[in-house]
C-alpha cells in the first residue's frame, strides 16, 4: 500500500488491522457494521415468503385453468420471482457472515435454503467467500 491511498474511516492511515491491509476501523463504527440484524432478517424473510406464494398461487392458478391471467401479469410474476431469488444471495451473505442470528445453526439452515432457490449451496458459497475475505488486500491470492 501507497501513502497516496487514503482511508477515511481509519484511525490512523499508516495502521493495519492485520496482515490483509485491511485499514483499522474505529470501534463504535466496526461494532455498528458487526451488530446482528434479526428483526430485519426475519421481516425480509417473511415478506420473500409471501411475495413467493402470491406470485406462485397466481402462475400455478393460471397454470392449471382456474385464472386466465394476461401476458403481462405472468411477466411480471416471473420477474418479482427473479428479483427475490437474486436478493436470496445478499441474505445468504448476511447469514454466512453471522450478521442475522445470534444462533449459528438458524443462519446455516436459512442460508440452506435460500441457496436453494438459486441452486447455490450455502457450503461452498461460504467456503468461498471467507476464503475471499481471509486473502483480501492480496492481489495474487483472491
Amino acid at each position: 500500500m501507497t501513502d497516496s491511498i487514503t482511508y477515511p474511516l481509519l484511525i490512523d492511515k499508516h495502521v493495519l488491522a492485520s496482515d490483509r491491509g485491511a485499514p483499522k476501523l474505529d470501534t463504535t463504527l466496526k461494532n455498528t457494521l458487526m451488530r446482528r440484524t434479526p428483526v430485519r432478517t426475519s421481516l425480509i424473510y417473511i415478506n420473500a415468503a409471501l411475495i413467493i406464494a402470491l406470485a406462485m398461487t397466481a402462475l400455478l392458478l393460471e397454470e392449471n385453468g382456474a385464472v386466465d391471467l394476461p401476458w403481462y401479469a405472468k411477466a411480471l410474476s416471473m420477474i418479482i420471482l427473479g428479483l427475490v431469488y437474486a436478493h436470496f444471495t445478499e441474505l445468504q451473505h448476511e447469514l454466512l457472515h453471522g450478521h442475522a442470528f445470534k444462533s449459528q445453526q438458524l443462519n446455516r439452515g436459512l442460508g440452506f435454503i435460500c441457496g436453494l432457490f438459486m441452486l447455490n449451496s450455502f457450503s461452498h458459497y461460504k467456503y468461498h467467500h471467507l476464503r475471499h475475505h481471509r486473502h483480501l488486500g492480496h492481489s495474487t491470492k483472491q
